[in-house]
């Protein structure tokens, strides 16, 4: 049975593309942002503690 030549990808096996690694982590820091603003608005996290979080995780609009 024969593979094809081409079929890793351009970074090899079965890792995530160069390009493709930022914006999983701007997705992921999304996430997390809405998690923490959603555990601030239902009173489980301080809102002030909930701010903080926020910016350290890079969202400095909340």
């Amino acid at each position: 049975m024969a593979t094809p030549a081409k079929d890793k990808g351009r970074s090899g096996g079965d890792r995530a593309t160069p390009k493709a690694l930022p914006n999983f982590r701007r997705r992921i820091a999304q996430r997390t942002r809405a998690a923490i603003e959603r555990a601030a608005v239902w009173g489980f996290v301080p809102v002030t503690l909930a701010r903080r979080l926020v910016r350290r995780i890079g969202g400095g609009d909340a």
